[in-house]
Parts: C-alpha cells; structure tokens; sequence
C-alpha cells in the first residue's frame, strides 16, 4: 500500500541522489562497465556514444543542478502525494530516459519503468544502484510490460515514434493500467534546428550538435539556417567532420535512399555532402528523411516560422549567437537537466496535485 504521502525534505534528496549517480559512475560494484560491455558488445550502441552519455550525466548531475531544477519547477508546498508512475523509455539512444529517471525520484513518486530492448542494460545498472540505497522506497523495471508489478498508473511518461503511441495506449488498457483520470504524457519530437552564423565560429560544435549519435536523437540538428551560402557552410562542416569522424566513425551505413538521393542531387546540380552515414544539402528544410540535414539560406524569422508550422515534430532551435528563444548550440547534445522534452517539465507535471 503506498503512502498517501511524503513530506519532500528536497535538499537531503537532492542530495541523496547526487551521490547515488556519482556511485553508480564510480563503479566499485562493476555493475556499469559490465553494462557498457554487454552494450557496446551486442551492437546496441557504440562505446564512444555511450562514453559521452555517461561524462555528461557526471558533468550535468549534481545537488546543485537537481536542486535548481526542483526550484524552477516546483512551487508552493513541499507536501505531495505519492504517485505511481509508468515510463515507458525509448532507445534511440543511451540513456536517453535518465532525466524521466531521475525526475521521478527527486518528486518522490514511485517508479515502474519499461526498458527499451535497445537500451536495457545501462539503466537497469543504475536502477540497480538506486534500489540498494533507496531501501524504503520500492522501484520496478524490466523491459517486458507484463514483469512490471503494476495495478494502476496515475502518470505515463512516454517518449517515442507518434506512430507508435495508439499501440501502445493499447496495451496499457489491456493490462487495465489506465484510469480515467490517468496524465498521459507523450513526447514524440525527433528533431531539433539551429542558427548558424559563421563568423561567430563553434563548427566543431555544430558538427557535433549534427552527427553525435548519427544524428537520432530529437536533440540532434536536422536543419541548418543562415544567412550564408549553403555551398559554403556544406564545406565547413564537411572540413570540420573529418577529425569528428574519425574519432567517431558511424554506427551504421548509409541508407541506400540517401545514395539515391545523392545521385539526383548530382544530376541537378545541388549543392551536396555525403559526410559519415548522413546526406547534407543545400535547400528547403525537411524534417522528413531519415538522414538527411538541410543548410537552408533564410532569416531568423523564416527559422521561427518553420519550427512554428512543423509543430510538435522540432524539439529545440539552436544557435551559436544570442538569439531569443533559442538555446546555445553549445547544449544540443550536452542540455542542462532541467531541459525540456516536447516542452514539458517533467518534474512540474510529476509535484502538481491537480489532476
């Protein structure tokens, strides 16, 4: 029976919870790096992309951090009712759920979590972790639905495909999970754009906030605007890649759509690179093919109105200047964990009594 309520002593859990991240990267217990291994060993992900996932959880959490988040989003009474909530973790990459993870501990809520297939090894280790210091406070993960411990859901976090969210309402009624007054939360944004002005520089940065993760992640840039000359900004990035590249060569091949496309860009003369396993042109943005990224020559006006049509598909806009509501390119692929996925405040919906 859960309790119908924990008095948040926010500064201890913060705290708490803090360490428990520096136990888990410490790794006395081994249980990360055999996680990292049978990752990088079964080809889910490469272990330079996880490398970097895990030195940015080390950069980015901390007391401080996940106390200024709990600030920023919380309000009024430290008094809350315990929830059960339901993540449902994507796996496009590593350890793209421990935000979900995290938001739902500090709330002190209760956690049941489905592990992706393609991501299972790194968070279970940390869950592991957790469970042996948060002794009083149960947790429940597996990567199959029907292992969870689950009667009903009061929140579902989701993050995925929007193709794949009726099928997965679906399973959740079937499993008599959902009540009527059950928050669904579903993010499903895979794709972020950015600003670039070249005389400011940051090409190592935009190359990164482009082909780190091959490009997956709905953090990752698919879309370039400037008011440069694409041809140029092409060869720039071109230049820049061959160094990133070569420290981190790509997880997969090239699609043969993109050599296709590559073809006819040849045929009619557009401006275009084919750089590691992505087709960067110049032209009209497109957040529609898989691997493909746009350099755009526009007006940061035309930009916003883009990412205002294209609705929930951009998470972010990017750039490498001061721009209002725009974020620095500098945290594409390394954002505060206070961000924002879809534009919801995961730890605001997780503190808030009404619903």
């Amino acid at each position: 029976m859960k309790s119908l309520q924990i008095i948040l002593n926010i500064e201890k859990r913060a705290e708490l919870i803090s360490e428990i991240v520096n136990l888990w990267l410490d790794d006395d217990s081994g249980l990360l790096e055999a996680a990292v291994e049978k990752t990088a060993k079964e080809g889910l992900f490469q272990r330079g992309d996880v490398i970097f996932a895990l030195n940015h959880v080390r950069e980015s959490i901390n007391k401080d951090a996940l106390l200024d988040w709990f600030r920023k989003s919380v309000s009024g009474s430290n008094s809350v009712q315990v929830k059960d909530v339901l993540c449902l973790h994507a796996g496009n990459l590593p350890l793209v759920g421990f935000q979900d993870i995290l938001a739902v501990l500090l709330s002190g809520n209760r956690y049941f979590g489905k592990l992706s297939r393609k991501d299972p090894y790194l968070p279970a280790s940390f869950l592991q972790t957790v469970q042996k210091i948060f002794k009083e406070e149960k947790i429940y993960w597996s990567v199959n639905l029907h292992e969870i411990p689950l009667e009903k859901t009061d929140i579902v976090l989701f993050s995925g495909s929007d193709k794949s969210v009726p099928n997965v309402l679906d399973a959740l009624n079937e499993l008599g999970w959902l009540h009527p007054k059950t928050k669904k939360v579903i993010r499903t944004a895979h794709a972020s754009v950015a600003w670039f002005e070249p005389k400011a520089g940051s090409w190592d940065t935009l190359t990164e906030a482009i082909f780190r993760y091959d490009g997956k992640g709905c953090r990752s840039v698919a879309c370039v605007f400037t008011s440069a000359e694409p041809a140029m900004i092409l060869q720039k990035i071109a230049e820049s890649a061959e160094s990133y590249l070569e420290e981190n060569p790509p997880e997969n091949k090239t699609l043969p759509a993109l050599d296709f496309r590559g073809a006819y860009n040849f045929a009619i003369q557009k401006d275009f690179k084919n750089i590691g396993n992505l087709l960067l042109e110049a032209g009209a943005p497109e957040l529609k093919k898989d691997g493909v990224v746009t350099v755009t020559k526009a007006t940061i006006e035309e930009m916003k109105a883009f990412r205002q049509n294209s609705g929930h598909v951009i998470q972010s806009m990017y750039s490498n200047v001061d721009v209002p509501d725009c974020e620095p390119l500098s945290e594409a692929q390394r954002p505060p964990i206070s961000w924002k996925p879809d534009g919801e405040d995961v730890l605001r919906i997780l503190t808030n009594e009404m619903f």
